[in-house]
């Protein structure tokens, strides 16, 4: 049975109940309080590297072409990287950019087939980052890539109601970037409150690290945030055959 949907409204209820005692509509905090959330959510994804946002695409090189885009959603690659589809499979080796010019592999081979790849920058006109495979590709091979996409962005429901927060993202760890995001907030939070918040979300992401890789036909997804400070936590689901 699948978990009702969190409302990002009732997630700004909870910040700011803990930084202002209350949960009532702040005009003053509001938009400060969703930049909040969503900061802590993107940070808690790229910090755990959680399963439910990985994500797997292909794309196809291009004789004497080097650098290419990565999809908009990127974080950053995990799992196997990059992979040729077709035999023998090779995996490509990640390299830093530093590494590349240090060692003048180029100078080496310049051209042939890429075996390595390092991250390039990020784009002004585009916003997209940018990946350069080495050595320049001197035919066309479709490779697979495996990388870690960015949640849902909560930051632009600011004043748009009923939008609900990223499914991926699991219900018991609500109570985790709510701390964090109030952590945002030291001016208006007492020594007590913000270690308390501290330690709740630190928590959060160590729990959440370990269960980045589910046993296979389980999930760790439990009942919904029930809202007003209730956090669920529920048996978990047994669904067979999920694949990761």
């Amino acid at each position: 049975m699948p978990s009702d949907p969190i409302m990002v409204d009732e997630l700004v209820g909870d910040v700011t109940f803990l930084i202002l005692n209350h949960r009532d509509y702040d005009q003053n905090t509001d938009t400060d309080v969703r930049h909040a959330l969503d900061a802590v959510l993107q940070e808690m994804v790229a910090k755990t590297q959680f399963a439910a946002f990985k994500k797997y695409d292909t794309f196809s090189t291009a004789n004497g072409v080097h650098t290419y885009r990565m999809p908009d959603d990127y974080v950053q690659i995990v799992g196997y990287g990059l992979q040729y589809a077709t035999t023998p499979f090779t995996t490509l080796r990640w390299i830093t950019e530093r590494s590349f010019l240090e060692e003048e592999r180029e100078r080496n081979q310049s051209t042939g087939e890429p075996t390595e790849f390092f991250i390039t920058h990020k784009d002004h006109d585009d916003g997209l980052w940018r990946f350069r495979l080495h050595p320049t590709p001197n035919a066309t091979r479709v490779i697979n890539r495996c990388y870690l996409s960015m949640p849902t962005s909560i930051r632009r429901t600011v004043m748009a109601g009923d939008h609900e927060l990223d499914p991926r993202f699991p219900t018991q760890f609500i109570k985790g970037i709510a701390s964090g995001a109030a952590m945002h907030f030291p001016q208006y939070l007492d020594q007590v409150t913000l270690a308390a918040c501290e330690k709740k979300y630190q928590a959060a992401i160590t729990d959440m690290a370990n269960k980045s890789e589910p046993t296979a036909g389980i999930t760790i997804q439990k009942h919904a945030y029930g809202g007003g400070g209730r956090f669920g936590r529920g048996p978990i689901v047994n669904i067979p055959n999920i694949r990761l």
